[in-house]
């Protein structure tokens, strides 16, 4: 009683599976085919038809491929139950949608002429080569017609969400492991509930939907659970879905293994672009900005280099130049101070930092910033002592911490940095 088939003329057509041709032209835009799968489960449903064994007005039919051809996608369909709907009286109107509520796929409510589901904000895919096969669950397909008792019954789908497909590579790096991806926009939903109310014509082709959203939410993200890695020579393509409405400011999000992230506005020089919904939009040859690399220039050893020095103090000036660069760019990146004390790692306001050393500036932004070092006695227990001068400093020598006489300032870069904390250094 029925068949299936979507034309290209009905706009960016999807099935269950990309074909992976993106040929077929209609006016200014080029289309990909999306092709039936063999076992998918679509839900057909009638304000006049029954099922042959019972009352209900829907069932369930498997998809049996006949052919995928230039720009159609073609195939014949049977009842999964082999208890498929029968003719009523008087003029039908028949509506489906993929994939069926029945299928395990995503949570869909039918409520007369009206479907209700959702596009989820985190989205899974399997791994094919260099290319991430995304799950067609979220590539729902609807279709309608108004008929009379005929011998044959073809329903024409339509798209009702929106896709991408990102073409990505390493634009700096020979080697760029990434460990999410993030659709952003700050205005337009992109995923959650809506509904599409379907209104159905005799010309199937003609039958169409609008739109109403539910809770929604702007950001969507793709987790590679092991990562992915690109080169310059090596790309990964990969499609994220969304509400079938149209989308505005959009930006795209990278993390990389270290927990660096790349942003990139989808814009047209200056101007954000407008992506109307129920297409697919291929965006290629993006190139991610690899990972930093980190410099923190060498801290020199402060040396106490008298005896009066060694029991009084002093004071030194240092110069911290600390940078991240990519490629040609080199830009300043911030740092901070630590001290090695009672076994762990400090910073200023901790109780166990050492009060015989203090810095005119505990963190800076990595642009040759000019410290000074002040070192003092360094918390000294002294044996009572007379004599000359020389004598006291012997004293001195005996104490129970060994007397500083070299110093190195413990710097390091902010966390989420490569770089490691530099050791204190104590001689006598």
């Amino acid at each position: 009683m029925f068949k299936t088939g979507m034309g290209y003329n009905n706009g960016i057509a999807t099935k269950t599976a990309y074909s992976g041709d993106g040929d077929y032209t209609g006016g200014d835009l080029s289309r990909e085919r999306i092709d039936w799968v063999s076992g998918d489960v679509i839900r057909i449903w009638s304000d006049k038809a029954t099922v042959a064994n019972g009352s209900e007005g829907w069932a369930d039919y498997e998809i049996t491929p006949v052919s995928s051809n230039g720009s159609i996608s073609e195939a014949r369909i049977s009842p999964t139950l082999g208890n498929g709907l029968v003719w009523g009286e008087g003029m039908h109107e028949f509506y489906s949608i993929y994939p069926s509520p029945g299928s395990g796929a995503l949570s869909s409510t039918i409520s007369g002429n009206t479907v209700t589901t959702l596009i989820p904000e985190r989205q899974t895919y399997t791994v094919d080569g260099n290319k991430l096969i995304p799950d067609m669950d979220y590539a729902y397909m609807i279709a309608a017609l108004k008929t009379r008792p005929a011998s044959a019954v073809s329903l024409s789908f339509k798209p009702v969400f929106t896709a991408f497909e990102f073409t990505i590579y390493s634009a700096n790096d020979n080697s760029l492991t990434l460990t999410s991806f993030e659709l952003l926009s700050s205005s337009s939903p992109l995923c959650g509930q809506f509904s599409a109310e379907i209104e159905a014509s005799a010309d199937g082709n003609s039958s169409s939907v609008s739109y109403s959203l539910g809770e929604t939410g702007k950001h969507i993200e793709i987790p590679f659970q092991d990562g992915i890695t690109v080169t310059k020579e090596q790309s990964v393509t990969f499609t994220v879905f969304t509400l079938p409405t149209d989308i505005e400011d959009l930006t795209i999000r990278f993390t990389n293994q270290r927990g660096e992230t790349s942003t990139l506005a989808l814009k047209l020089g200056d101007s954000p672009i407008r992506f109307e919904g129920g297409k697919k939009y291929l965006i290629t040859d993006l190139g991610v900005p690899g990972n930093w690399s980190y410099t923190l220039d060498n801290i020199p050893s402060i040396t106490l280099t008298s005896g009066n020095e060694i029991v009084y103090g002093a004071e030194r000036s240092i110069s911290v130049l600390s940078q991240r660069h990519r490629g040609s760019v080199s830009q300043p990146f911030p740092w901070k101070v630590q001290a090695y004390a009672q076994g762990r790692w400090v910073e200023k306001d901790d109780p166990a930092w050492p009060e015989w050393v203090s810095l005119s500036a505990y963190s800076g932004d990595g642009n040759s910033n000019d410290i000074t070092v002040s070192i003092g006695a360094n918390d000294l227990i002294v044996e009572p002592a007379t004599g000359p001068g020389m004598v006291i400093l012997h004293c001195l020598k005996k104490a129970r911490r060994p007397l500083l006489s070299t110093f190195q300032p413990i710097i390091y870069m902010v966390p989420g940095t490569v770089a490691e904390p530099l050791p204190l250094r104590t001689a006598t």
